[in-house]
Order: structure tokens, then C-alpha cells, then sequence
């Protein structure tokens, strides 16, 4: 089983431009992992050891209709996409 703990990478929430579903507003990913924050969900995909992929949604029961996620502050570096 893939354990978060070990990723050596600091975990970066990337606001969705166009790169994810539209009701995706911010994600983070990794070389086994992908976590889609919406405003009502949470999805997960994870590599395990054999490569096997595993996906999880947590559902936020009775969330309120009109939450918003939004970003609290800017970290330094460029994430960069090759459309084609």
C-alpha cells in the first residue's frame, strides 16, 4: 500500500485552469498519487506497490450548497501543461 508519509515532495494544490473536470477547483499529484478537491467531494487515485490503481471519493453529506474553496496564498514555482 502507497503511504503518503513517504513522499519526499511537498503536497501542492494546483487550481484547476481547464486541466481537470470542470467541478475539480484545485488538485495536487504525484508520481502515485492524485487527490480532485470539489465542493461537495474529495476523489483519490493511488498507485499501489504492485501498480495497482485505487480510487476513493469521500462524499461530504449535507455540505452546505454554497461552499467555496479557494486558495489561501501563492507558492513560489510554475507548473507548466503541453496541450496537443
Amino acid at each position: 500500500m502507497l503511504e503518503l508519509s513517504k513522499i519526499k515532495m511537498p503536497l501542492i494544490f494546483i487550481p484547476n485552469k481547464g486541466q481537470a473536470d470542470e467541478t475539480v477547483k484545485y488538485y495536487a499529484v504525484g508520481k502515485n498519487y492524485g487527490l480532485y478537491f470539489t465542493p461537495h467531494k474529495l476523489s483519490m487515485q493511488l498507485e499501489t506497490k504492485d501498480k495497482k490503481n485505487t480510487a476513493l471519493e469521500i462524499d461530504f453529506i449535507d455540505s452546505n450548497k454554497h461552499t467555496k474553496i479557494v486558495g489561501q496564498g501563492k507558492l513560489p514555482g510554475i507548473v507548466n501543461y503541453l496541450k496537443g
